[in-house]
């Protein structure tokens, strides 16, 4: 039996969130192997900062390009944001 990782791949989410314009954090790419492989290629090539975080794969899987952030989310993707503040 395959397990959640051989089955959906590296999982790769790209978040944005624009504090004047959004009203909430949104996926805006999502894709795994060849695509996740993609968009981490593209981050990196306009100095996106990349931020791992496996333990919300399970939730975060369930979620579409272009839809908000759940509020049941929004702790751990503030928590995203102000490291990616951090390292930028």
């Amino acid at each position: 039996m395959k397990s959640d990782e051989d089955s959906l791949g590296k999982l790769v989410l790209a978040l944005a969130f624009d504090e004047e314009v959004d009203d909430a954090p949104f996926v805006s790419a999502k894709g795994s192997n060849e695509i996740g492989s993609m968009i981490i290629a593209a981050a990196k090539k306009y100095n996106i900062p990349i931020v791992y975080r496996p333990e919300l794969r399970p939730t975060l899987t369930s979620l579409n390009v272009d839809c908000d952030i759940p509020l049941t989310l929004y702790e751990a993707v503030i928590d995203i944001l102000n490291e990616i503040d951090q390292i930028s």
